[in-house]
């Protein structure tokens, strides 16, 4: 299979992530993060298997209708964390 990050349309995608959506139980009158989904990595639904070897993907379960500045943040190994005297 060649690599093609399009391989899903826009109404394919919105119904995937209604469908993720229900099945994770996400209150969409709330916001929600990544500890609301611990699971999401693991989650059938969300795997996009169209990717290169050694790569992973998830679709996350949201869309937004407008223009929107979206946020995605991670950090090291005990980011946040005090350094120990």
């Amino acid at each position: 299979m060649a690599f093609n990050p399009n391989e899903t349309t826009l109404e394919e995608g919105l119904e995937l992530v209604n469908k993720l959506q229900k099945e994770l139980r996400i209150d969409k009158t709330k916001i929600f993060t990544s500890k609301d989904v611990p699971n999401l990595y693991r989650h059938k639904t969300a795997q996009v298997t169209n990717v290169p070897e050694g790569f992973s993907k998830v679709i996350l379960p949201f869309y937004v209708k407008r223009s929107h500045f979206l946020h995605l943040i991670w950090g090291t190994q005990c980011a946040g964390t005090k350094a120990l005297p």
